[in-house]
């Protein structure tokens, strides 16, 4: 399979086909995602028919096409020892690396960050199935803002936690 063009290159197009915007950052964006058996197992159960597995599959996939999409990342990199996970991952267009640390979320996503050369860098949750590309950037336009190396994070819609 063909390398996946990397957005930000000169002449590269995002995915509606339009010219990438060169003079904006290109953000990497690390989506760190359980294995399978052990993801989301709040909602086991939650829906009759479907197997626990595929669930948090889909849950994945959902917020992963939504990242890929998104004009303003160049990268996506998934932290996970999932091989159905690293094969979907791969299949989209990311790239994946191995949850060395196995130690949860924040682990993964430092993890993640070390295997970023430079620049911009993103952690999001692999649970987003309702994640926009066009909000998506948005929030990293503006999370460029302000000092660099400080962290920002996205607030709810109530407001009172993070997304």
């Amino acid at each position: 399979m063909p390398a996946r063009p990397r957005y930000g290159q000169r002449g590269s197009r995002c995915p509606a086909g339009r010219i990438a915007d060169v003079s904006q950052p290109r953000w990497a964006v690390v989506v760190p995602v359980k294995r399978l058996t052990a993801a989301k197992s709040r909602l086991r159960g939650a829906l009759p028919g479907v197997p626990h597995e595929e669930l948090a599959l889909a849950l994945a996939a959902d917020t992963l096409r939504a990242v890929l999409a998104c004009p303003t990342v160049a990268e996506v990199l998934v932290v996970t020892d999932d091989d159905r996970v690293a094969a979907a991952t791969r299949a989209a267009g990311a790239r994946v690396v191995p949850d060395e640390p196995d130690a949860g979320l924040n682990a993964a996503f430092r993890h993640g960050a070390t295997s970023v050369p430079t620049g911009w860098v993103a952690g999001l949750t692999a649970d987003l199935p309702a994640l926009r590309p066009a909000e998506l950037a948005s929030a990293l336009l503006a999370a460029q803002t302000g000092r660099a190396g400080v962290r920002r994070f996205v607030p709810d819609a109530p407001g009172g936690g993070t997304v």
